[in-house]
C-alpha cells in the first residue's frame, strides 16, 4: 500500500488508470511518434513524426504496461522545480496511440468512436525506451530530446528571446 504522495503516483493501480483511462476498450490501431530529432554530420536536424504499424504500436503498448509495473511513471510529478524536471522529461508528446471501438449511441444505433492517448516520457521509462529502441525507431541517428536538450537546441538555432524559449509542453499525462 502506497505511503506517500511520492509513492502513490507511481502506483501501478493508479497510472494504468491515468495512462489507459478509456472506459471502451478498444481496437489499437497505430500511432505516431513525434518530437524525433534527425541526427547526422550536420548536427540535428528538424523535427520528424513517424507513423507506427500496429504491430509497433502493440509492442509499445506492452512496454508502457511493463513502466507502469514497475513503478517507472509519475517519478517526475514531485520533484523540488521544473529545472530540475528538464533533464528527465523528453519534450513533446512523443508517443501517440490510435484507438477506435464499436458504440452505441442514445437511440441504440452503432458507431465507431475513435480516440488517441497521448504520453509523455521520462527517462525512468526504461521498458518504453528500449522497445523503440528495439523497435529501431530510436537509434543514434533519431533520437528523443529532453526538455532542457530541446531548449538548447532551441536557443541554438533561433536564439533565445529573454526566456521565451524556455516554454513547457503541457504535460497530459503524469510521467
Amino acid at each position: 500500500m502506497p505511503q506517500t504522495l511520492a509513492e502513490l503516483v507511481t502506483d501501478p493501480a493508479i497510472q494504468e488508470v491515468n495512462i489507459f483511462s478509456n472506459p471502451e476498450k478498444g481496437s489499437l490501431r497505430g500511432g505516431h511518434l513525434s518530437t524525433l530529432f534527425s541526427s547526422g554530420p550536420d548536427g540535428l536536424q528538424a523535427q520528424e513524426t513517424r507513423e507506427l504499424t500496429i504491430p509497433e504500436a502493440r509492442t509499445l503498448e506492452e512496454a508502457i504496461r511493463r513502466d507502469i509495473q514497475a513503478g517507472h511513471f509519475g517519478k517526475t510529478l514531485f520533484l523540488p522545480s521544473e529545472t530540475d524536471c528538464s533533464d528527465l522529461v523528453y519534450s513533446g508528446t512523443p508517443i501517440v496511440l490510435y484507438y477506435s471501438a464499436p458504440v452505441l449511441d442514445y437511440e441504440g444505433n452503432s458507431y465507431t468512436r475513435s480516440w488517441d492517448m497521448n504520453l509523455n516520457l521520462s527517462v525512468y521509462c526504461t521498458e518504453t525506451l528500449q522497445a523503440l529502441e528495439e523497435l529501431g525507431i530510436l537509434s543514434e541517428n533519431s533520437v528523443l530530446l529532453t526538455e532542457h536538450e530541446h531548449s538548447v537546441y532551441w536557443d541554438a538555432k533561433y536564439g533565445s528571446q529573454d526566456g521565451a524559449s524556455d516554454w513547457r509542453y503541457d504535460r497530459e499525462i503524469v510521467y
